[in-house]
C-alpha cells in the first residue's frame, strides 16, 4: 500500500517526496527507477538534478538524453522569448509573455528563474486581475523553493485581491494556509479551524492539490492537531462525526481505526493508533513535529481529559485504562502537581488523587490543557530558527 501512497501527490510535489525518501534511505532501486521516470514524465529537470543529487553518494547517475534533449529545447524556448520580451513595452503584454517564461521555467524545475520572471512582471503592474494571477503564481513557486516566509507574504496579498476576482483563488488560499499553519504550534488552532474550509465530499481522485497535500493529508494531520488543541467532545463532534472531514479520513484505514478508540475513550489504544500513522510521515514535508513527540502530547492530554472527570481519581483504575504501569502514572500526576498544572494531593496509601479546589475545576482544565498545548514548542522553535536560514 505504502508504495502507492506517492501517487496520492503529483508534479512536484511528489517528485521531492521521492528526493526525501532517498535522502532518507528509505526506498529501494525499483522505487528510485520510478522517481526518474516521473521526472522525465514531467519532464522536470531541475529536480532530476536533486534527484542526483540525492544519491550521488551511493550511486552516480548519468545524465539522461531527454534531459539533454529538453534542455537544448528549453534554452532555444527562452532565447526566443527573451527576445520577444525585450521588444515589448506595454506592462500587461511584456507581464504575459513574463508569465509564459514562468511557466516555461516552472514545468522544467527552474523555480528560481521562474520567481524571477514572475516578480518582474507584477512590479509595475496595474492590473488587478493580473496581479492576482502573479500572486497565486509566487505563492506556489515559494512553496516549491521552501521560501515559506515569502510565500506567506503572496498569499497575503492574493487574500487581499480575492474578492475583486470572484474568490477565483479561495480554495488555493484555504489550502496554502492550512498548510502553512500546520508547520507551526502557534497556529495549530487556525489550521484546526481551517478544516471545513479544505475538506470536501468530492472523490479523492478528484483531488486538486496534490502538488502540496494529499486528500488523505488534510485529514492524518488535521486528526493529529485536533488530539493535540482541542477537547474531546470538540473532536467527536468536528471530526468523527462530520461526513465531509470523514470523506477524507474513511481513505486511511488507520484513522478510522484511531477515529472509532478515541471516541470510546478507549485510552489504552489511543497511542498505539497514533503510532500506526507513522509510516504516513515518511512523506510529510510541512508538519513539523515527530511522531514521538506528538504521541507524548496526546498522552498527556488524554491524561488531562480523564483525570478531570473525576474528583477522586484512583491511580490503579487509571493505569489499567492508559495501559500504563502505576509508577508512570504517579510521576506524570506528580510532576503535573508540582508544575502547578492541577492542584491537587496524591493519597500514597491509597493511590488516588484527590483535588484541592474542587470550585474552581473548569479554569484548572483549561489551564492545564494550555501546557499540554505548550509542550510541544520546543521542538518548534529549532524548525523556525531553520526556516529563517532559507526565506531570504
Amino acid at each position: 500500500m505504502m508504495n502507492n501512497y506517492i501517487q496520492s501527490y503529483c508534479k512536484y510535489g511528489r517528485i521531492i517526496r521521492y528526493i526525501n525518501l532517498l535522502s532518507n534511505g528509505n526506498i529501494g532501486s525499483q522505487e528510485l527507477l520510478e522517481a526518474i521516470d516521473y521526472t522525465e514524465l514531467t519532464k522536470n529537470i531541475g529536480g532530476f538534478a536533486r534527484l542526483k543529487e540525492a544519491v550521488s553518494s551511493t550511486l552516480p547517475l548519468d545524465e539522461p538524453e531527454w534531459k539533454k534533449k529538453i534542455g537544448y529545447s528549453l534554452f532555444e524556448q527562452v532565447k526566443a522569448l527573451e527576445t520577444e520580451i525585450q521588444s515589448t513595452y506595454g506592462d500587461e503584454e511584456r507581464a504575459k509573455l513574463l508569465y509564459k517564461l514562468s511557466d516555461i521555467h516552472e514545468e522544467h524545475g527552474e523555480y528560481s528563474k521562474a520567481i524571477k520572471n514572475v516578480l518582474q512582471a507584477v512590479e509595475s503592474l496595474k492590473n488587478k486581475m493580473m496581479c492576482a494571477e502573479g500572486y497565486y503564481r509566487l505563492v506556489r513557486l515559494n512553496i516549491f523553493n521552501e521560501n515559506f516566509h515569502q510565500a506567506t507574504n503572496f498569499l497575503n496579498k492574493l487574500q487581499s485581491l480575492d474578492a475583486f476576482t470572484g474568490n477565483l483563488y479561495t480554495k488555493f488560499i484555504n489550502i496554502i494556509s492550512f498548510l502553512l499553519a500546520i508547520r507551526n504550534t502557534e497556529t495549530f488552532i487556525t489550521a484546526f479551524e481551517l478544516l471545513d474550509k479544505v475538506t470536501t465530499f468530492d472523490e479523492k481522485d478528484n483531488w486538486e492539490f496534490g502538488e502540496f497535500l494529499s486528500f488523505q493529508d488534510i485529514a492524518i494531520y488535521g486528526t493529529l492537531i485536533g488530539l493535540l488543541t482541542q477537547k474531546h467532545q470538540t473532536n467527536v463532534i468536528h471530526l468523527i462525526n462530520n461526513s465531509k472531514f470523514r470523506n477524507h479520513a474513511d481513505t486511511v484505514p488507520e484513522l478510522v481505526i484511531l477515529l472509532d478508540d478515541y471516541k470510546q475513550n478507549k485510552f489504552s489504544k489511543i497511542c498505539n493508533d497514533v503510532q500506526q500513522l507513522e509510516k504516513y510521515f515518511q512523506f510529510n514535508l510541512y508538519f513539523n513535529q515527530s511522531i514521538n513527540n506528538v504521541i507524548n502530547c496526546i498522552k498527556r492530554k488524554c491524561y488531562i481529559e480523564y483525570i478531570f472527570a473525576y474528583s477522586v481519581v484512583d491511580m490503579n483504575v487509571m493505569a489499567k485504562m492508559f495501559g500504563d504501569s502505576l509508577m508512570t502514572i504517579e510521576s506524570a500526576l506528580e510532576d503535573y502537581i508540582y508544575s502547578d498544572v492541577i492542584k491537587a494531593k496524591i493519597d500514597a496509601v491509597t493511590h488516588t488523587l484527590n483535588f484541592v479546589d474542587g470550585d474552581e475545576r473548569y479554569h484548572a482544565y483549561e489551564s492545564a490543557l494550555n501546557a499540554v498545548t505548550k509542550a510541544i514548542n520546543l521542538s518548534q522553535e529549532i524548525v523556525l530558527k531553520s526556516d529563517a536560514m532559507f526565506d531570504f
